[in-house]
This record gives C-alpha cells, sequence and structure tokens, in this order.
C-alpha cells in the first residue's frame, strides 16, 4: 500500500514505507506465522518478510532507481541493472 500523501524527499519515502511495513505486522498480530530458517540461529517470520515487500514496493514506487539492502532478502539491485550494488 502506498500513501499518497508521500512526498518525494528521503524522510518522507522511509515514514511511508515504516508505516506501510507496521500496517503489515499490526494486521498478522496474533495470527500463527511461519518460520523462514536463516541459518545460524537466525529466523524471520512470514510478517517480517511481508513486512520488507511492502516496504520495498513503497521505495520502488518512488525511487525506481535505487539499490535496496533488506534484512531479509538482502541487496536488491534497481530493475534493468546488471546485478547487486
Amino acid at each position: 500500500m502506498i500513501n499518497s500523501y508521500a512526498s518525494s524527499d528521503d524522510a518522507a519515502v522511509a515514514i511511508t514505507g515504516a508505516r506501510a511495513g507496521a500496517d503489515v505486522v499490526r494486521n498478522m498480530y496474533g495470527q500463527r506465522l511461519s518460520r523462514i530458517d536463516q541459518g545460524a540461529g537466525d529466523f524471520a517470520t512470514a510478517a517480517d518478510v511481508e513486512a520488507e515487500k511492502t516496504i520495498l514496493g513503497v521505495i520502488r514506487a518512488e525511487r525506481p532507481d535505487d539499490a535496496v539492502l533488506g534484512e531479509e532478502a538482502g541487496s536488491r539491485a534497481p530493475p534493468g541493472s546488471a546485478g547487486p550494488p
């Protein structure tokens, strides 16, 4: 979900992404969530992964040429680029 009140400055994009990710986590609160093993005793939940996807969607909408490094999915190069940054 992308909020229409978001402006194009970096802080607004960050706030919009954080709010969108928080909405995902809030909506999944209290549900039984699957865990994804990430090795070395680390794991992510379905809420973690979905929140990150939502945040990435906000960033991609406002900053399509930016590379992104996420906690769950790792590096993501801008669409159409040669690879990870």
